[in-house]
């Protein structure tokens, strides 16, 4: 066990246990805190701890903190709470029990928290006065895996680039959570997601903000994956599942969502793919570009959109496919705004609806029980079905 507690000014901790019921608390309160004068793997152990029963919890309450923890094995637990100015950071757990805690509490802020196997959970809270940009990442490697990071920001804004999270799981029972909020005028908040393998699941959200960025990526097993931006323009998302019981769902919200060159993605490879993809912004909602690929097995595609310039599509190619698009918006031109819908081989069922102007609908099937539905409402809108073999049947309504 251990205790050190410093209060005021240019203070430094330096801790090193292995073995047996390891504990340790401290805490430093002001000044030039650090609890080693670098990270373990240079040399100088900012607590180490390597063996049995370790927990560690440690508190720096102000201005320049550093703060490093390692733990190698059995019942680690970890903490570090910052309160104040520059902040840093770096847990890493290596085997057994792991859970880890790093929050910090307004300045500049930065976070890694890494942990290789066994139970391991993490969970990263950082608020900040608007000091500067977040950023937070977690790797985890193995088993019970489970990770959370919040970021909020407070203040006038203007901060670009901005927050940035990236959680990274590579096996087993994989969950992740991550949650942003920033002030409308800041730029740039990006969240990254990757995980490969066994039970996947995934939720980002961002909330405020513009210019807002979402990746997910599952390889394999029961993925499902949900993201959300609530936030200004120029928002976009990319969702990526290769193989298994696949669910994706992008919630993005505001205007001029996936802008020009950026879409909002779904890509899914393999077994009982179900997307769905909501951008209805406010606004001008100027561009709205939204894309749903499916490669085989039951698939199941919606996109509901509304704005001017759309360009959406669905492409489906093998299975049991099913495609919806709703869409409103006043494109002014013939044509302007674009719904496509492709399907190739299998159970087949496109529907497409659209109200405003401009809109040019085209639905393409290529093969097995093919059925079409086209409803378009308002002026200048141009509708074609094709459909190439099998059970066809086709419908245009324009009013």
């Amino acid at each position: 066990a251990a205790r050190i507690t410093h209060t005021g000014e240019y203070n430094i901790a330096t801790t090193n246990q292995t073995g047996d019921g390891n504990k340790l608390d401290m805490t430093q309160d002001g000044d030039r805190n650090n609890s080693g004068v670098n990270p373990y793997w240079t040399g100088d152990r900012g607590v180490t701890q390597l063996g049995y029963d370790n927990i560690v919890n440690f508190e720096q309450l102000g201005n320049d903190n550093l703060h490093y923890v390692l733990q190698e094995g059995d019942g680690n637990n970890a903490g570090v709470y910052a309160s104040g100015d520059v902040n840093a950071g770096t847990i890493s757990q290596d085997g057994d029990d792991n859970v880890a805690k790093l929050s910090q509490e307004g300045g500049f802020q930065n976070a890694t928290i890494t942990q290789e196997g066994n139970s391991n959970k993490a969970n990263v809270d950082q608020y900040t006065n608007n000091f500067g940009a977040q950023i937070s990442t977690v790797l985890q490697l193995g088993d019970g895996n489970n990770a959370k990071v919040e970021q909020n920001q407070t203040g006038g804004g203007s901060n670009t680039p901005a927050n940035v999270a990236l959680i990274e799981q590579i096996g087993y029972n994989n969950r992740s959570t991550q949650y942003q909020n920033a002030p409308g005028s800041n730029s740039g908040q990006t969240v990254r997601a990757y995980q490969t393998g066994d039970d996947n699941r995934v939720s980002q959200s961002i909330f405020s903000g513009h210019t807002e960025s979402f990746l997910a990526e599952q390889t394999g097993n029961l993925n499902k994956a949900t993201q959300e931006a609530y936030g200004g323009g120029h928002n976009h998302g990319e969702i990526y599942q290769i193989g298994d019981e696949n669910v994706a769902t992008q919630i993005v919200r505001g205007t001029n969502n996936g802008y020009m060159a950026a879409d909002v993605i779904i890509y899914q490879e393999g077994d009982l793919n179900k997307a769905s993809q909501d951008f209805t912004g406010t606004g001008s909602s100027h561009k709205n570009n939204g894309e749903i690929s499916q490669i085989g097995n039951s698939n199941s595609a919606t996109q509901l959109a509304s704005g001017r310039s759309l360009d959406l599509q669905i492409v489906q190619d093998g299975s049991s496919n099913r495609a919806s698009q709703d869409v409103s918006g006043n494109n002014y031109n013939v044509g302007s705004g674009l719904i496509i819908t492709t399907q190739s081989g299998d159970g087949n069922i496109a529907s497409q609806f659209a109200s405003g102007d401009g809109i040019m609908g085209t639905v393409f099937q290529d093969g097995d029980l093919n059925k079409a539905s086209m409803s378009q409402t308002g002026n200048l809108h141009v509708g074609t079905i094709a459909q190439f073999g099998n059970g066809n049947v086709g419908s245009i309504i324009q009013n």
